[in-house]
């Protein structure tokens, strides 16, 4: 009778566990601006402990994110997201975190333009402030470029038409042509470079690739990407792009050629 007095107590707490994720991951979809452990803890009527728990549960199952800002964010629940194993593309940016030590950024093509579905990271580590759609920052970002250099020339030539080359430092790439340079040299190296073209300071690498196959639906454009110190570039940048092709092989179920 005692055993079937703590099953009972056991499945009790297991219920009201996600009963308490649900409210909570329905509370982080009203609020896509962002909400804090503080909020989710007076929402709840919880402890901050039991709201941070909450919420990193959301994080490892790829319902949310938390950014560099300490807020947590849903995840798009886009078409694109829908036809994918999300928790896949979650995973592999979270593993590149863990073998990178660096911040990473996930982004995918949805609906003609590049957002970011994920960011993975810890207190500390470098970060810049990509969220949401990225369209109007692409040629100055590492996952942008890549995503460029991943889709069909027609569709390129669309996001380019409707991109405007705003400077956001010294380094930005302003001229189109040397934009289409950068680009091709991204296809021939399989990687995309920002060198203080976002933020000084602040380098980063991305890699690009496309889901497709039976089990993905339709094509779906994607980048992962990391930031980096300029001395972690130029003293391990060869090392860094392994574990970030490895990863993308990983994903895509192949060798890297």
């Amino acid at each position: 009778m005692a055993v079937q007095e703590g099953s009972t107590t056991l499945e009790g707490r297991s219920l009201a566990t996600a009963r308490a994720v649900l409210r909570v991951l329905g509370h982080l979809e009203a609020h896509p601006e962002g909400i804090t452990v503080r909020e989710v803890a007076a929402f709840l009527g919880k402890s901050h402990y039991t709201a941070y728990y909450l919420l990193n549960t959301l994080c490892q199952e790829g319902f949310a994110w938390k950014g560099p800002d300490r807020k947590y964010y849903p995840v798009p629940r886009t078409a694109a997201l829908e036809r994918v194993s999300l928790g896949d593309l979650v995973a592999a940016a979270v593993e590149v975190n863990r073998v990178t030590r660096c911040r990473a950024y996930l982004v995918v093509m949805e609906e003609a333009e590049p957002v970011v579905a994920h960011v993975a990271g810890h207190r500390g580590q470098l970060g810049v402030d990509l969220f949401g759609a990225i369209l109007h920052v692409s040629h100055a970002t590492a996952v942008g470029k890549a995503i460029l250099a991943e889709l069909t020339p027609e569709a390129r030539e669309r996001l380019l038409a409707s991109l405007v080359l705003t400077p956001r430092t010294p380094n930005t790439v302003t001229d189109g042509d040397r934009l289409r340079l950068e680009i091709a040299l991204t296809q021939k190296r399989g990687v995309a470079y920002d060198k203080e073209e976002y933020q000084e300071g602040i380098y980063c690498l991305a890699v690009p690739f496309t889901l497709q196959g039976p089990n993905w639906g339709e094509p779906l454009v994607a980048s992962l990407g990391i930031v980096v110190s300029p001395y972690r570039f130029f003293a391990e940048r060869e090392r860094l792009e392994e574990h970030l092709f490895r990863i993308r092989a990983q994903l895509l179920g192949q060798e890297r050629g």
